[in-house]
């Protein structure tokens, strides 16, 4: 684990830096300029003073308004802004609806989470190249997050980074820190407990949802095949997918790039 990377914000899990890292022409991604966790809804005073500390002053929240609505972030003493910017894979709908019956194993939920990586090239380019707008228009120190922080947040860290001009196995690598960085059977607990009066759902174990709340490298590498299966390359996404022009590219490294 990378620790220099690593963010202590008391309440928050999944916290780090996603800056440090080198283009593959030799420059270096500005530190402290780029952050990722998962949500804010635990986040203590502690926590908030910590997240006042590094200067942030945007917040992307990819999460879906139920999940909003039910984990609100603590964000009201931090001037800020957050721009919402709600996905939910189509995929996930019919995995709950075989979980509600507690049908569910490890192999149908690896593919399960293949569907929505590629999902967010295919179907939700949009909000990450609204992301992308922001980000241009602002320059901000921002900070993205979901749920876990770890699939939503973790495409559209990759997207920054290869923006940037980051080798994509840096990329991959970066993606993977969530593994050690993730409170696994809280999160279980928190996917089955809607579930628990149910006999049948009862009876879910944790070795089948593990997919779901691991990131993998196939997953990630799932999106970049897609990526090229329909663009043509990384290139092609940035400008066709995302929105990105040559100058935009340019504007974007200029900023946080060392």
């Amino acid at each position: 684990m990378q620790t220099d990377r690593i963010l202590d914000i008391d309440g928050v899990s999944n916290a780090r830096d996603f800056g440090g890292y080198y283009t593959e022409d030799g420059r270096q991604v500005r530190w402290r300029k780029l952050f990722r966790t998962g949500h804010l809804s635990g986040l203590t005073e502690i926590g908030v003073r910590r997240l006042k500390e590094l200067n942030v002053n945007l917040v992307f929240d990819f999460r879906q308004r139920d999940e909003v609505a039910k984990y609100p972030s603590c964000l009201d003493a931090i001037e800020l802004t957050v721009a919402q910017l709600p996905i939910e894979p189509g995929s996930i709908l019919g995995f709950f609806r075989n979980l509600h019956h507690g049908e569910v194993n490890a192999e149908r939920t690896a593919r399960l989470m293949m569907d929505i990586y590629r999902e967010f090239v295919l179907e939700r380019n949009n909000r990450f190249a609204e992301m992308f707008r922001l980000i241009i228009r602002e320059k901000p120190r921002l900070l993205i997050h979901c749920a876990a922080g770890k699939d939503r947040t973790g495409f559209a860290a990759a997207m920054i980074l290869r923006a940037l001009g980051v080798p994509a196995e840096t990329v991959l690598e970066d993606y993977c820190l969530s593994n050690g960085l993730l409170p696994i059977e809280q999160e279980f607990e928190r996917i089955v407990t809607p579930f628990n009066n149910q006999r049948r759902a009862s009876e879910i174990k944790l070795e089948g949802l593990l997919p779901l709340l691991q990131v993998r490298r196939e997953y990630l590498l799932a999106a970049f095949d897609q990526i090229e299966h329909s663009y043509g390359d990384m290139a092609g996404f940035l400008n066709r997918g995302l929105g990105l022009s040559t100058a935009d590219l340019s504007e974007l490294r200029e900023y946080y790039l060392y």
